[in-house]
C-alpha cells in the first residue's frame, strides 16, 4: 500500500529518480513538438478531420496492441533492459522519421506508419518507467512520484509545443522532427549508463510469472472499465484541437497556445493534488474530474476562440487528475510480482479509449463537425457518470 501523499516535488530530492524525471520529461518534450509538426503539417496540406484525428490515433493504438505484451516482460525480465531496449527502437523510429520529413513530399501514410512505429516503442516503454518508480524512491515519496511521471507528460504538452512553434516558425517542420530525434538520443544514452538505483527483479534471466489471484484480476478489470469510460470520450479534445485552433489563425501559434494551456492546467493540478487526495476519496475525485471535463468540452464549443484558453487549461488539470489517480490506484492494489502487467492492462484500457475515440470523434467531425462532436463526447462522459461508476479506491480484498 502506499503511504500517506507527501510533498507535490518531494521525490525530486532522489538522485536517480531526478536524473531520470528530467531525462523523460525531455524525450516527451521532443515527441509532442514532432505531434504538433505532424499535426499541423496535415492540417496545412488541407487533410480532413479524420486524417488529422489519425495522427493522434497511431501513436494511442500501439499501446493498446502492445502495452501487455511489456507487462509480461517486465514481469519476467529487469524491467530496465526493457526500458533500454524500446528507447533504442523510438530512438530508431525518430531517425526514420527526421529522414522522411527532409525529403520534398512526404506522404501522409507513412507519417502515420512511423508514428505508430514509434508509438509501439513507447507502449513497451511507459510501464517499464512506471513499473520501476517504486524501486527509485522510497515508499512515503511513491504517490508523489507517480504524479510527477505524469507531469513529465503535461510538462512536454507545454513546452513541446512551444519549442515546436518556434522552430516550425524559423526552420520549419523537419526542425521539430530532428529536435525529437536529440531528445530520444539523450534518453537513451542516460539508460545505458550503470544504474545506480537497487532493482528488486534479477538483472539478467528470466523468473516466473506469479499467477493474479481471481479477486485481484475482477478489481483490476473494474479499473480497466473505468479507464476505458474515460479514455474515449476525453479523447476529444486533444484529438480534434488542431482542428478548433486552425480557422482562428492560420499558423502554429494558435495550436501551440491551446496546446500549451492543455498542459499548463496539469501542472497546477499536480501541485494541488496532494491536498485534493486528502479530503476526497479517489472515487469521488474521479466523479468531480469527470464532470468538470465534461462542462469543459461543452463550453469549448460554445465560446470563441480567443476565450478558450481557460477551458482548455481546467480541461488539462482535469486531464491530469483522471489519469494520475487511476495509475496511482494500481499501484496501491497490485503486488510487485504482477505490478508490471497490471499497469500495462490499465494503460491498454486507457490508451485503447484514447485511440477509439480519435477515430470515432474524427469520424463524426467528418460527417458533421467538431463542435457536434465534442457535445457528444460530453454526453458520452456524462452518461458514464450516471450508469456506470465502478468503486476503485478500496483494491481486492
Amino acid at each position: 500500500m502506499i503511504s500517506q501523499p507527501d510533498r507535490a516535488f518531494a521525490p525530486l530530492v532522489v538522485p536517480a529518480f531526478r536524473r531520470l524525471w528530467i531525462a523523460t520529461a525531455a524525450a516527451h518534450t521532443g515527441y509532442w513538438a514532432q505531434s504538433v509538426a505532424i499535426a499541423w503539417w496535415l492540417v496545412e496540406q488541407k487533410y480532413g478531420p479524420q486524417v488529422v484525428a489519425l495522427a493522434h490515433v497511431s501513436a494511442s493504438l500501439p499501446v493498446l496492441l502492445l502495452s501487455y505484451g511489456s507487462g509480461w516482460l517486465i514481469d519476467r525480465f529487469d524491467y530496465l533492459r526493457v526500458q533500454r531496449t524500446a528507447q533504442g527502437w523510438i530512438l530508431f523510429t525518430s531517425v526514420a522519421l527526421l529522414a522522411l520529413m527532409c525529403t520534398d513530399s512526404p506522404s501522409p501514410h507513412e507519417l502515420l506508419l512511423l508514428t505508430g512505429l514509434m508509438g509501439a516503442g513507447v507502449a513497451l516503454r511507459n510501464p517499464a518507467w512506471q513499473a520501476g518508480i517504486g524501486q527509485i524512491v522510497p515508499l512515503r515519496h511513491l504517490s508523489a512520484a507517480i504524479v510527477l511521471s505524469s507531469v513529465a507528460f503535461n510538462l512536454a504538452r507545454t513546452l513541446g509545443p512551444l519549442i515546436a512553434g518556434v522552430l516550425i516558425s524559423v526552420w520549419g517542420v523537419w526542425s521539430a522532427f530532428l529536435y525529437n530525434a536529440v531528445t530520444t538520443c539523450f534518453l537513451f544514452a542516460l539508460l545505458r549508463r550503470p544504474c545506480t538505483h537497487q532493482a528488486t527483479t534479477p538483472p539478467s534471466g528470466m523468473i516466473a510469472l506469479a499467477p493474479i489471484s481471481p479477486r485481484s484480476r475482477d478489481w483490476l478489470g473494474r479499473l480497466c472499465l473505468r479507464a476505458i469510460g474515460i479514455g474515449l470520450p476525453t479523447s476529444a479534445l486533444p484529438a480534434l484541437l488542431p482542428l478548433v485552433a486552425s480557422p482562428a489563425q492560420k499558423d502554429p501559434h494558435a495550436y501551440v497556445g491551446l496546446l500549451g494551456a492543455f498542459g499548463g492546467g496539469g501542472l497546477v493540478a499536480a501541485m494541488i493534488r496532494p491536498r485534493l487526495i486528502r479530503i476526497l476519496s479517489p472515487d469521488h475525485l474521479l466523479n468531480i474530474c469527470s464532470t468538470i471535463f465534461a462542462a469543459c468540452l461543452l463550453v469549448v464549443t460554445w465560446r470563441p476562440y480567443g476565450h478558450l484558453f481557460v477551458p482548455v487549461a481546467v480541461a488539462g488539470a482535469m486531464w491530469l487528475t483522471l489519469f494520475s489517480t487511476l495509475n496511482v490506484a494500481v499501484h496501491s492494489h497490485s503486488e510487485s510480482s504482477y505490478r508490471g502487467r497490471a499497469l500495462a492492462a490499465y494503460m491498454t484500457s486507457a490508451f485503447g479509449g484514447m485511440a477509439a475515440g480519435g477515430l470515432l470523434w474524427g469520424w463524426v467531425a467528418e460527417l458533421r463537425d467538431c463542435d457536434t462532436s465534442m457535445v457528444i463526447a460530453a454526453a458520452v462522459l456524462f452518461c458514464g457518470l450516471v450508469f456506470y461508476r465502478p468503486c476503485i479506491c478500496k483494491g481486492p480484498r
